[in-house]
């Protein structure tokens, strides 16, 4: 286990120390963030899911984990309120704080973390976690966004999210690119890809592992760590997603009858950091996109320990 986590971090470093002697800078770094979210992520989820046929009890176990995550979004929504009231958040910042709590960086840190340890099937199963974290970040999310920039900001001339506006937000290109592999590989028509294409489609997705360390690494660089950790918001939000909502989603898969690759795939999703979506969904509206920011880098930085904790749990336990 200790090899492939070694790969991931040197990455890390790397992206660190490219930063730091300015070999990327915040233009480059953006760059790099745009080619892994239109490009490099779309391009390995439909590469993995082209090299299978989902049919009969594939697409059952993919349906099957979209409905258990997003259940298991909306109870970390529940657990994130009760959290709210005991740690009295600001109410201003509650929606902000329930963001932060119920999503993960799946994509980003989740697929590659997901193909090194638990290979294709695992991130087949990823994917469906990342489309049920789409459409409640889509839909509920935008909903308690606009209903505090309504009620905090005193503006109310925002519109309440339609159901269009979520369909747009919902499906991107990863989202999209979800749906034209479970499509090709329900219709079995993946052996009519020709060779050249799936090649290609496989080594563009092969970028997306080092890009994102590279990414994350670099963006690390420019977090003052010292702040985070004496910001009591800050810190127990993040502890608290990475250990107590952790521990409780271990207890559940536990004594659920689900396979174990879907009760090890549910763990590691809420060992993750805070999904990077989430600081640029609460800028539109104004509410906490600074502490929004700081808990996707404090979260980042905790998880170094945590997701490793939480992939050998999920193996010897699980």
């Amino acid at each position: 286990m200790f090899a492939p986590f070694f790969v991931l971090f040197g990455l890390i470093a790397v992206g660190y120390l490219c930063r730091k002697f300015d070999l990327i800078d915040d233009v480059k770094n953006d760059g790099l963030g745009s080619i892994l979210v239109h490009i490099a992520l779309p391009a390995l989820l439909l590469s993995s899911m082209i090299q299978t046929e989902i049919q009969g009890k594939l697409l059952v176990e993919f349906l099957t984990m979209t409905l258990l995550s997003v259940a298991f979004y909306f109870l970390y929504a529940l657990f994130a309120i009760i959290y709210i009231k005991l740690a009295k958040v600001p109410q201003r910042l509650g929606s902000m704080v329930q963001l932060s709590m119920l999503t993960s960086n799946n994509g980003f840190m989740g697929f590659p973390i997901t193909m090194a340890f638990f290979g294709q099937q695992g991130l087949f199963l990823m994917v469906a976690n990342n489309l049920a974290m789409g459409i409640v970040v889509w839909s509920y999310g935008l909903f308690i966004l606009k209903r505090t920039k309504r009620i905090f900001e005193g503006d109310e001339n925002v519109e309440k999210s339609s159901v269009s506006e979520s369909l747009r937000q919902i499906f991107n290109n990863t989202v999209v690119a979800i749906f034209i592999g479970l499509a090709i590989g329900i219709a079995g028509i993946n052996s009519y890809i020709p060779d050249a294409v799936a090649k290609l489609i496989e080594i563009l997705g092969s970028l997306a592992t080092p890009l994102s360390m590279l990414y994350i690494g670099a963006t690390l660089y420019n977090s003052s760590f010292s702040s985070l950790f004496r910001n009591r918001l800050i810190l127990g939000v993040s502890i608290t997603r990475l250990t107590l909502f952790a521990a409780a989603t271990f207890a559940i898969v536990w004594l659920l009858p689900i396979p174990s690759l879907m009760k090890q795939i549910s763990l590691l999703v809420i060992t993750l950091p805070s999904a990077a979506v989430v600081p640029v969904m609460t800028g539109q509206y104004g509410i906490g996109v600074e502490e929004s920011t700081k808990i996707v880098v404090l979260s980042t930085l905790l998880s170094l320990v945590i997701t490793p904790l939480g992939v050998y749990i999920a193996l010897t336990f699980l």
